[in-house]
């Protein structure tokens, strides 16, 4: 959990068009409820922004490849090779993504003071409860 601006912005049911970085809403969130100066604010934006371009970028990349697999797998191609190489060369895209989301968080936890994280920490695992309380709801159902 990071509190990074929206990567995409929301549709207009306020379902999410993009990934789970569309809340475009949360900096504004955090900066209250972290009681974010206005230095913090302006730099969070700028490893935002910079994080959303890398991400888009990585992004671009991927499309085409996934493209291409799901077109292989549709046509029942039987070129393991070829989808071998094609998810390796996603698997690699996504490490990437990976690890910018864990430098991007990094550097974010840099900008707060101590009292500004341990609230960040609170806030985060309250929201990890709760996202785990909606998915157990969700996944209730009516199955045994």
């Amino acid at each position: 959990l990071s509190f990074a601006g929206g990567v995409y912005a929301e549709g207009a049911q306020g379902a999410k068009s993009g990934p789970r970085y569309s809340n475009v809403h949360s900096l504004e969130k955090f900066k209250e409820a972290l009681n974010l100066s206005e230095t913090q604010v302006q730099e969070i934006d700028v490893l935002n922004k910079l994080f959303r371009e890398k991400y888009k970028s990585n992004h671009d990349r991927m499309k085409p490849l996934e493209d291409r697999l799901r077109e292989m797998e549709k046509s029942g191609s039987a070129d393991y090779a070829t989808m071998e190489t094609l998810l390796k060369d996603i698997a690699a895209i996504h490490t990437v993504v990976r690890l910018d989301k864990i430098k991007h968080h990094h550097a974010l936890m840099a900008q707060l003071n101590p009292e500004q994280k341990e609230a960040f920490k609170k806030k985060r695992e309250a929201m990890r409860e709760k996202m785990k309380a909606n998915r157990k709801e969700k996944f209730r159902g009516n199955h045994k």
